[in-house]
């Protein structure tokens, strides 16, 4: 057993420690590529706030043991076992790494769970995913990343003296709609069809946002 303050300052310690600043400085120093360093801090981010997340819920729920009941009086749709748990009852690898892979980012100390994974629909979301980054990497492949190199050409041909303005906006223009396309790309594969995979799989029943 440690203290209150002693647990808490561990905690924070290593969700700001070793989920953030270390996944921050090997982005930094080791990984050479936009995208896969991006990538890896956003998931280091939404670690660091799972962590911070979890360490505030169960600090309400061991200084106020009335909160979980409250908290399991306004949740629907439980598994038979989630519906009479209480702290420290959900401190469990378990319970935790749940919580990692689930699309939230706000902790309790249980979700509703669907009845059953519906393969049917798991099926879909993974054929959408499929075609949805393959038309994100043909608009890489074959509008951005072509035009990005003829942009640079371009300057390095035209120097100093003919360089203006109107170059930029040239490619501004030619590159507008696919980037367009890209931003909407990413988000509907990440937010829909990403988190609402692993919510299927997970059994995730809080996905009132998409009234599903």
């Amino acid at each position: 057993y440690v203290g209150e303050w002693l647990g808490m300052g561990l905690h924070l310690s290593n969700a700001n420690l070793l989920a953030f600043l270390v996944p921050a400085w090997i982005v930094w120093t080791l990984i050479d590529r936009p995208a896969v360093g991006a990538f890896l801090l956003v998931h280091a981010t939404i670690t660091w706030m799972k962590l911070i997340s979890y360490a505030h819920a169960n600090s309400d729920y061991r200084t106020s043991p009335e909160s979980h009941t409250a908290t399991l009086a306004l949740l629907k749709d439980l598994d038979a076992g989630s519906a009479k748990i209480s702290y420290p009852m959900n401190v469990t690898l378990g319970n935790i790494f749940y919580f990692w892979l689930a699309p939230s980012l706000t902790y309790q100390i249980c979700f509703p769970r669907s009845p059953q994974i519906r393969l049917t629909k798991v099926a879909g979301i993974v054929f959408r995913l499929v075609v949805a980054i393959a038309f994100l990497l043909f608009l890489v492949a074959q509008v951005i990343s072509p035009n990005l190199d003829s942009l640079l050409k371009e300057l390095e041909t035209s120097g100093d003296a003919v360089f203006s303005w109107h170059i930029f906006g040239d490619y501004l223009l030619k590159l507008s709609i696919a980037n367009t396309y890209v931003w909407l790309l990413v988000f509907y594969i990440y937010f829909h069809l990403y988190l609402n995979l692993f919510a299927e799989i997970l059994r995730f029943g809080d996905r009132v946002f998409y009234r599903d």
